[in-house]
């Protein structure tokens, strides 16, 4: 039942993106990079940066559980938001307004610049449907019926149209939160009520279920209302979308906090155990600091066989992401003898200013989860 369940969240999440981005590619809008759901949850953290209407969702990794309502101060890296061209704008509802599932909305279009269009839509997944009708001209309104089974976390809505010489106009994005009005009586986990990593960098997102007293089961993974955190982070960490991730052998816990406006939270905790790494990293993480654009800098790793069970333990073809590019003696010292070690180089030549993340992969053959290792560097000028 869980599994089918989960089965059905992943999937309307998956269908609902595909066709976003299908309808986008045939309206020629240019927000084709991009889903719904990643245009509202990037204004959230636009907003919260500006000190605007809508909340961030709140996590911490902290050894002590926070007090309710501390909002984390840790940044987060977004993709910029499109602005739309100016000549169309959703003039209701107002940016971060809270709605409920089941709860009809309306919908207004008008035109800052008094442009003349000839077609206009609202494209959403609030809906069963995820374009409206479309209007002749402006200003327009559409209703749109809030599914009452819908995902509780924050929606974009987009208004698209046409000039009448055909040229695509789009509006930016306004967001809203659908949250029910009550709390849960439980929280539950998708996908197991604790969870066993066996490898540095293994990752694994937390799908959470709220029931609430009239039966009905929600997601609320990426509500707005939901935070994490860690009692441990030197053992395992959690980010804003509730995704864990092992760090060291040992056991934690991960805190699911729903938030209640009026009263005590409604929480679950969700029992960690990070196994002993077969294939041993030391460090676990790089980060190269600031290095100029044009130049490099280089860091090592190095990997031991801790696997007493594997004395032929086998370094598998290893591989880097963003601007980094790795050498290694592994791949020539397998298969590794129990302890043995070898080293791996990392070199970081960044290509723009700014973060440069990226990811360090080693499989080996006494696990069927691969050793990762986080990168980080800033290019500089």
């Amino acid at each position: 039942m869980l599994k089918k369940l989960e089965n059905t969240i992943i999937g309307s999440r998956v269908r609902g993106k595909l066709l976003t981005y299908g309808l986008i590619a045939i309206l020629g809008i240019s927000a084709a990079a991009q889903s719904l759901g990643d245009l509202a949850r990037e204004e959230r953290q636009k907003k919260a940066s500006q000190g605007g209407v809508a909340s961030p969702k709140v996590f911490s990794n902290l050894d002590n559980p926070p007090v309710q309502g501390t909002t984390s101060t840790t940044p987060t890296t977004r993709r910029a938001m499109p602005p739309g061209n100016s000549l169309l704008q959703i003039d209701s509802p107002a940016d971060g307004t809270v709605v409920n599932p089941g709860q009809t909305i309306r919908v207004r279009v008008i035109s800052p610049t008094g442009q003349a269009i000839s077609s206009v839509t609202v494209l959403t997944d609030l809906d069963d449907r995820l374009i409206t009708e479309p209007a002749p001209s402006l200003p327009a309104e559409f209703s749109i019926i809030i599914r009452s089974d819908i995902s509780l976390h924050q929606y974009a809505l987009r208004a698209m149209g046409a000039t009448p010489a055909g040229e695509p106009v789009e509006s930016a994005p306004v967001v809203v939160d659908v949250e029910r009005p009550d709390m849960p009586v439980s929280l539950s986990q998708v996908n197991g009520d604790s969870h066993i990593l066996e490898a540095p960098g293994e990752s694994i997102p937390l799908l959470t279920l709220a029931t609430f007293s009239d039966g009905q089961v929600l997601d609320v993974s990426e509500s707005s209302r939901l935070t994490f955190y860690s009692t441990n982070t030197k053992i395992v960490t959690v980010n804003e979308t509730g995704a864990i991730t092992a760090v060291a052998t040992g056991t934690a816990a991960i805190i699911v906090s729903y938030k209640n406006p009026n009263g005590p939270a409604r929480e679950l905790r969700i029992p960690v155990t990070v196994l002993r790494f077969q294939l041993g990293l030391t460090p676990t993480a790089l980060d190269f600091g600031n290095v100029r654009i044009g130049s490099s800098a280089s860091l090592t790793v190095t990997a031991t066989n801790n696997s007493v069970s594997d004395s032929q333990m086998r370094i598998k073809a290893i591989t880097v992401t963003g601007p980094y590019r790795e050498t290694d003696n592994c791949s020539s010292s397998s298969p590794l003898a129990l302890d043995a070690s070898c080293q791996i180089i990392v070199t970081f030549t960044p290509v723009a200013e700014g973060q440069s993340p990226g990811t360090l992969t080693i499989p080996n053959s006494s696990s069927i989860v691969p050793s990762v290792i986080l990168l980080t560097g800033i290019g500089m000028k």
